[in-house]
């Protein structure tokens, strides 16, 4: 609502009924986000009128709601949520800004009792005072231009600048904020950020190239392992924001970025960070990712360098998470020059994406690989051929009677659906599976596969199994056409 249209009366009774907020927590372990509740709701629609009476309430107020919080239900310990700290959800949401920040799941400012709310009232008023009489885009704006403002509040103003358009951000009550989507899942390319383009003198990319040159000096300095990996972070993540907001335009700073972040991922000990659990993949990935977006051939030349690099430099298999990020390049950027080479090095014997591959524990993630596009690379295929050559035994197999599942690794499956096969074993009957056999059975969900069941006899499987290889080694076999073949179902029986 726009300010001047909050009805006072209203705002009043509704923190009144704050009392009376029952959110209910969205799992375990996980959190209670008040805003779900329509008494919150009703509050944020009121807009910025309601800042005021919020404030007061968040300093002043101390009852609590009928929400409660938990780490686990096994568990006896129990938060009731303080009134105070919904009123602080309300502010964060109506001023799209967040103050608390905290590393626990279950945290919250009702945990922080009076010494904390009357501290965060005060931060918020200093906040509201300094920035109150101007728009939020004007906000961010002065804010990621104020050379005084906290680390924290520039880094998520700069943020909130490239955030698409039609993607909602709400307040949770543990503390931080999440982004939900737009319906049809696809946020605009439009930024929260576009009213500040005509700004000049300095322009919102002369204030992100200010902020990122900062950060690349720190960087350099630095002889602190923590104060490296810090510097290391806001590289990425400064370097990121600028990418989005003018990647065509800023294309020598984002290169000079790269340069620091692909020689920062090699450093040695103690300042390590390929090999360091701190840092995941996904934000070097995701600056790469906008950098192949916006900056043409030295961008893709960055990418495929970090491939290199990691094909180079990681030891032992990525953990599941970490792969999906590495993977992200290449199945958006397939045709990046280099791109092609790079994979297949990954995918070699000993690199990092054939070691996770060979890993006998991967079962839950290991079949939404095989259907992925990341078969469109020769190198990908090759590696996958020489696993379905594999016939140490995975487990076992049971015929259900919608299907067939398969128990691995100390009691975890995974099940197919229901297979029209002539010739169907009894219900409850057992066999063993190789990890050979659940490599062909999850690369048998791609459409336009021939077909494979896992209940099949040994002889049978071997046989779908030689003609699924002879397949993955063809170099003439493009992925995204099979995709768009209708599965040919042959009565091949489930005996023979």
């Amino acid at each position: 609502m726009p300010k001047g249209q909050g009805d006072p009366e209203r705002i009043r009774n509704l923190i009144r009924n704050l009392e009376l907020v029952s959110a209910t927590q969205d799992g375990q372990p996980g959190n209670v986000n008040p805003a779900d509740d329509p008494i919150v709701q009703a509050l944020i629609g009121e807009g910025e009128d309601a800042v005021g009476p919020l404030l007061d309430c968040l300093e002043f107020d101390t009852r609590m709601t009928r929400s409660v919080r938990f780490g686990r239900d096994f568990f006896r310990g129990r938060t009731v949520v303080s009134v105070s700290e919904v009123a602080y959800v309300a502010l964060a949401s109506i001023l799209n800004a967040d103050f608390f920040r905290t590393g626990a799941i279950n945290d919250g400012l009702t945990q922080h009792e009076d010494e904390g709310r009357k501290a965060m009232a005060s931060q918020i008023r200093a906040y509201w005072n300094a920035y109150g009489n101007e728009p939020i885009p004007q906000r961010w704006y002065r804010i990621v231009g104020n050379e005084h403002a906290s680390e924290a509040l520039w880094l998520e103003a700069m943020r909130r600048i490239v955030e698409p358009m039609n993607v909602r951000v709400r307040s949770m009550g543990a503390t931080t904020f999440t982004s939900v989507p737009p319906a049809d899942g696809h946020p605009t390319t439009e930024m929260k950020g576009e009213a500040l383009r005509e700004l000049k003198d300095p322009s919102v990319s002369d204030l992100l190239v200010r902020r990122l040159k900062g950060e690349e000096a720190r960087l350099r300095t630095v002889q602190e392992a923590n104060a490296w990996r810090d510097a290391f972070q806001k590289v990425l993540f400064v370097g990121t924001a600028l990418a989005q907001w003018d990647g065509r335009g800023r294309k020598a700073e984002l290169e000079e970025a790269s340069a620091q972040i692909l020689a920062g991922y090699v450093k040695p000990p103690p300042f390590s960070v390929g090999s360091a659990e701190w840092l995941r993949l996904e934000p070097i990935t995701t600056f790469l990712e906008w950098r192949l977006r916006t900056g043409g051939v030295p961008a893709a030349k960055s990418a495929v360098e970090w491939l290199s690099l990691i094909t180079e430099n990681w030891k032992g298999a990525p953990e599941h998470g970490q792969f999906g990020d590495l993977c992200v390049l290449a199945w958006k950027h397939p045709d990046a020059p280099g791109m092609s080479a790079a994979v297949d090095a990954l995918f070699a014997k000993g690199g990092g994406g054939a070691l996770f591959l060979e890993k006998t524990d991967w079962i839950y993630d290991h079949d939404a690989f095989l259907t992925s596009p990341m078969l469109r690379f020769a190198g990908v295929r090759a590696e996958v051929a020489s696993i379905l050559e594999n016939k140490a035994m995975a487990g076992e197999g049971e015929v259900e009677a919608e299907g067939v599942a398969a128990y691995v690794g100390g009691g975890s499956f995974s099940k197919s659906g229901a297979t029209p096969f002539p010739v169907r074993p009894a219900v409850g009957t057992r066999f063993p599976v190789r990890y050979g056999d659940l490599e062909a059975w999850f690369l048998s969900q791609i459409p336009g596969m021939p077909l494979f069941i896992l209940a099949w006899p040994e002889k049978r499987r071997d046989e779908a199994i030689a003609a699924y290889e002879a397949l993955l080694r063809d170099p003439g076999w493009k992925f995204e056409e099979y995709q768009g073949k209708a599965r040919a179902v042959h009565d091949l029986g489930a005996h023979r």
